[in-house]
């Protein structure tokens, strides 16, 4: 390990008389906010690299997050899984009961509206590189805000609910700041009392769940299954959690899993057809 950190080091100084000799200058690097960063991941031999100020996941609408949010890049895949883009095509709506800071919501709309992820994103890292061809770069922003402006006349109905007025108060300043105030409704409710608003569509929904289960995680996911089960038939249900005994509680049999990965917990993804046939025959109204 020392050998190691003495060779870093001369390569470091190597690589510093190189820009000297070419510049005429020593590199000066801003250690809290740089203009490029090179996050490096080695997988034995193989590696690979990204550039960029933060991590190309990040779509830029995000100013306010809850606890534990859903990373955006993976609550996009989730959707495609479940669907959404069929269901926004044929005009179906989609709810999300327990929206959290509103990531499934606006998702659906970027969907939706074909609306290019991190559109309204401004800082990347490539921007920097000395070879960025800035004038290609804005032909093509110019035609995504293009497609997204026409895809706009087209959305869907999305509405989130949430029991926290704080969780609703970060969805509705994270939809503003996407640009969507106008087509995703956030209001204040207890998953219980929420009901239908068309005879069908999607539900995209992210419970509560930690590392540790909780009775109140069961009992957030028992409410949920049984508002779906009682007010919800004919819709579909795309529910991630973190596993089967959390996934239980819903009271219906997925018609398929899937593994997703978010962060430390390995998590599920549940879809489900909400029909008598599929309910516990202990949980049916």
């Amino acid at each position: 390990m020392h050998a190691f950190r003495i060779a870093s080091r001369q390569r470091r100084r190597d690589q510093s008389s190189q820009f000297r000799r070419a510049y005429n200058k020593r590199p000066s690097i801003d250690t809290v906010e740089p203009d490029v960063t090179i996050p490096v991941m080695w997988m034995a031999i193989e590696h690979s690299t990204s550039t960029s100020p933060a991590t190309a996941c990040k779509r830029g609408y995000r100013v306010r997050s809850t606890e534990a949010p859903l990373k955006e890049n993976v609550a996009a895949a989730c959707l495609i899984r479940a669907g959404w883009p069929e269901a926004a095509k044929e005009g179906l709506p989609l709810l999300d009961p327990m929206c959290g800071s509103g990531t499934f919501l606006i998702e659906a709309a970027m969907i939706a509206t074909d609306t290019a992820p991190a559109l309204v994103r401004t800082n990347f890292g490539f921007l920097r590189w000395k070879k960025h061809q800035a004038d290609l770069w804005s032909e093509l922003r110019e035609d995504a805000a293009r497609r997204s402006d026409a895809g706009l006349e087209n959305c869907p109905k999305i509405v989130g609910y949430d029991i926290s007025d704080e969780s609703v108060d970060a969805s509705r300043e994270n939809v503003a700041n996407a640009g969507f105030s106008d087509l995703i409704d956030v209001s204040v409710a207890d998953v219980k009392h929420i009901k239908p608003f068309a005879p069908t569509g999607l539900i995209m929904t992210n419970p509560p769940y930690g590392v540790r289960l909780q009775d109140s995680e069961k009992q957030a996911h028992r409410d949920l299954g049984d508002t779906l089960i009682r007010e919800f038939q004919g819709w579909k249900a795309s529910v991630i959690t973190a596993g089967k005994e959390l996934g239980m509680e819903l009271g219906m049999r997925a018609k398929k899993v899937t593994q997703v990965d978010n962060g430390p917990i390995k998590c599920v993804q549940l879809l489900f057809d909400i029909e008598e046939r599929n309910i516990y025959r202990e949980r049916k109204v």
